[in-house]
């Protein structure tokens, strides 16, 4: 999934999986069309967020406000009440094969990511 902090600081930005099943995209090609200003790897990275897990971790329910962005993806949700630190932590705290890439110029695929994947981009 993709995410990111909001440039205007509205929160953390994600995309939601139902929206995107229920206009019948695929996560990839969702990102790639709706996401290219902000994407900073190509093929995309995500992850996807077990939401849940995360308000179980931070011991407090996450709020998901829908805001379409610059795109026009009215899938894109911001996770407000996070702290940049708590953000920040999301990430770092991921091991690799949470990752998934989409395939190489494919809309359909994606797969685990693997250290490899990482080693080929230096």
């Amino acid at each position: 999934m993709a995410f990111k902090n909001s440039s205007d600081g509205s929160g953390i930005s994600v995309i939601n999986l139902e929206c995107i099943d229920e206009k019948g995209n695929t996560i990839c090609g969702h990102i790639r069309k709706h996401c290219a200003i902000s994407i900073y790897s190509a093929p995309p990275i995500f992850f996807i967020i077990d939401n849940q897990k995360l308000n179980s971790e931070l011991k407090r329910e996450l709020r998901y406000n829908q805001k379409t962005n610059e795109m026009g993806d009215d899938c894109h949700h911001n996770i407000v009440g996070v702290t940049k630190n708590e953000a920040r932590d999301i990430i770092v705290n991921k091991k690799i094969e949470e990752f998934h890439i989409c395939c190489n110029d494919s809309n359909d695929g994606y797969r685990q990511l693997t250290s490899s994947d990482l080693a080929a981009d230096e």
